[in-house]
């Protein structure tokens, strides 16, 4: 600013007389000049970064500026030697006119120097804007609580200030105090977020304690109810077995009562105390098979079916007891029956009805017996076929021949029903060519363990062979559960037989 206004100064001055030319003045920097101030700009950048990390003490910050003031000497030198000041006679007196060279010069080289300066603290600013648009969104807001911060504690101290002096002239002007509501204790107020926390922590425990045993439910799905059978595999119900207990243990042996279907329809005698109730329990039991038997009969009116397989999806849920007994059910009403084992790893009806495992059902497959020879009589009207010897690894290739099929038509020719026991179907998937031979399944499942999922898979493996499911049969439901829809009607039946 002071070199342009003596700039000013010179130009508003008159001109120089004729005899004394006025000197020619440089349009601008030289570029000698111009390098040694972008020289010193650098300097002045580097200056700015090493103060952010050092004192003014350092070497390398000492180091700097004796360079930066190296340089600015070098341009004053320079600019003295480039820059003539001759002002005009009569403009400035000629015992100030060294003095006032000198200024001017001077001026030039710190008119340089603060351009340096200018250029490194516009180089700085861009550097810390560029590095303010990367800060976090929790940085800025961090900036904005400091700042909030510092207005708030000015804030704070002009309010101490006023109150202090409210509360002297308070005490010079107040003369008696007068008590408007008597001391009492501090009501304690419910706080809101404490609330808040209960409430979520309640709904969480209720989400836990609630969903994990729904979910687990959900994964297991045991079957025991006809609803959720139907729904998960579009198979009826074809009757629910009770779970009976022999000599106080609870029994799933095939032909748990073959005494009881020996008599051909007749109930056992009634008698008192526990031996009375295991009768009642039993007798649940043989009408829980009739009342299958009669679901079967109905489901195929419309057609022949003289061939049943029975097939569950795991071992252990009652599949040979069910075909056991509903074999019996058939044989008490006049039919003949015979019962094949075609469970090729784990055979037990040769057990359940004690008949010898000579030559069976395999035999007779492999032509190696014929089907008087494969069967043991047990009653009249009733054959058992055993399995007889083993079916090999290689022989495995015959279940999916014709044979099985003309297997399955010889013995129906022979009886009236034929009922063919299996290995669990996804346990051992051999006998679902069996099953498309055969003129109808049924599928049995054990309440409370079997898995609505196991079922459909069964249900699935079995159409996709082309097999005509039945139903299902529910085995070892709970008696209670039974009683419930039963048992009321069936004793009022018993008490007026007995009174007739």
């Amino acid at each position: 600013t002071r070199l342009a206004a003596l700039k000013q100064k010179l130009e508003s001055q008159k001109p120089a007389p004729a005899g004394e030319p006025a000197a020619a003045r440089p349009a601008g920097p030289q570029p000698n000049v111009l390098r040694m101030q972008g020289t010193l700009a650098q300097l002045e950048s580097q200056l700015l970064e090493l103060n952010t990390k050092y004192t003014d003490e350092h070497p390398r910050v000492l180091l700097v500026k004796d360079r930066i003031n190296e340089l600015q000497r070098q341009i004053a030198a320079t600019i003295k030697e480039i820059t003539p000041v001759t002002p005009a006679p009569g403009v400035v007196a000629s015992s100030d006119r060294v003095s006032f060279a000198n200024s001017v010069l001077a001026l030039e080289a710190s008119l340089v120097t603060l351009g340096a300066q200018e250029e490194a603290l516009s180089n700085q600013a861009a550097i810390l804007k560029k590095n303010l648009s990367g800060l976090s969104g929790d940085e800025h807001e961090y900036s904005r609580l400091g700042r909030d911060l510092d207005s708030n504690q000015r804030l704070y101290s002009l309010i101490s200030e006023k109150l202090s002096g409210a509360r002297i002239r308070e005490q010079g002007e107040m003369q008696q105090v007068k008590v408007i509501d008597p001391p009492t204790f501090p009501t304690p107020v419910p706080s809101s977020n404490t609330l808040a926390l209960f409430g979520i922590t309640l709904m969480v425990s209720l989400a836990v304690g609630l969903g994990i045993p729904a979910l687990v439910e959900y994964a297991a799905m045991p079957a025991d109810q006809e609803d959720d059978i139907l729904k998960a595999t579009n198979l009826p119900v074809l009757g629910a077995i009770p779970a009976v207990r022999k000599n106080g243990q609870a029994s799933t042996v095939p032909g748990v009562v073959p005494l009881l279907w020996s008599r051909r329809a007749a109930l056992p005698e009634r008698t008192n105390g526990s031996a009375r109730g295991q009768q009642d329990d039993l007798s649940f039991f043989i009408e829980a098979f009739r009342r299958t038997r009669s679901s079967i009969q109905l489901a195929t009116m419309d057609r022949q079916v003289k061939s049943l397989l029975v097939l569950s999806p795991f071992d252990q849920e009652g599949k040979s007891t069910v075909l056991f007994n509903l074999g019996m059910s058939f044989w008490e009403i006049g039919k003949r029956v015979i019962l094949a084992d075609a469970d090729f790893y784990r055979p037990t009806l040769h057990k359940s009805l004690k008949v010898s495992a000579h030559a069976g059902f395999v035999d007779f497959m492999k032509g190696q017996a014929s089907l008087q020879h494969a069967m043991v009589p047990v009653a009249e009207g009733l054959w058992v076929s055993t399995r007889g010897s083993a079916l090999p690894a290689q022989g495995r290739g015959m279940l999916t021949s014709a044979r099985v099929r003309e297997v399955v038509d010889e013995m129906s020719r022979e009886a009236d029903m034929v009922f063919i026991d299996s290995s669990p179907l996804l346990i051992v998937p051999d006998n679902l060519f069996l099953a498309a031979s055969v003129d109808a399944v049924i599928l049995v499942a054990k309440a409370g363990e079997t898995r609505l999922k196991d079922l459909s898979k069964c249900k699935e493996l079995l159409d996709k062979v082309g097999a005509n499911v039945l139903g299902v049969v529910l085995n070892e439901v709970p008696l209670a559960q039974l009683k419930q829809y039963y048992k009321r009607y069936y004793r009022s039946y018993l008490k007026k037989e007995e009174a007739k």
